[in-house]
């Protein structure tokens, strides 16, 4: 009697294959909703510096100058006619700073650069920046901490 009461009980190895086949497709499903929330915020600021590389260039066309660094989540106030209706620097899930580096002496290499210019994002280090600059043709870019800043090729 004692020893069929005993196998009807489960074990601790018993109770942590359970726990382990429960958990694991949970963390299955975590993984690709994580997965799809990056992709989809990759692709958002990858629009994002489509709207500000647009806006910079018309500015640049007109003044023959690059529009000043702005602090973190405004937008430089030279640009505020030249982006969409509504566009904020301020996203759910990053925050975007406009960067401009004059060069007074240019670059090794290139004597003529004047400027160094882009947008970092700002995040909450997940890849955004990183997977914004996969799809944004040619641009360059480097993260230092939970900043990831994105070059904007000829500019």
């Amino acid at each position: 009697m004692n020893r069929l009461r005993r196998s009807s009980r489960f074990g601790l190895p018993e109770a942590f294959l359970a726990l382990f086949l429960l958990a694991l497709p949970v963390q299955i499903v975590a993984g690709h909703i994580r997965d799809h929330r990056l992709e989809s915020r990759a692709q958002e600021l990858a629009e994002d510096l489509g709207s500000i590389e647009d806006a910079v260039r018309a500015y640049r066309s007109e003044h023959q100058d690059w529009p000043d660094a702005a602090p973190a989540g405004i937008p430089p106030p030279s640009m505020a006619g030249l982006l969409p209706e509504g566009f904020s620097f301020e996203r759910d899930g990053y925050i975007l700073r406009w960067e401009h580096w004059p060069l007074p002496d240019g670059l090794p290499g290139r004597p003529e650069a004047e400027a160094l210019v882009g947008v970092s994002v700002i995040s909450d280090g997940e890849g955004v920046g990183e997977g914004a600059a996969v799809r944004t043709p040619g641009a360059v870019g480097y993260r230092f901490g939970e900043v990831y800043t994105i070059f904007l090729e000829e500019l």
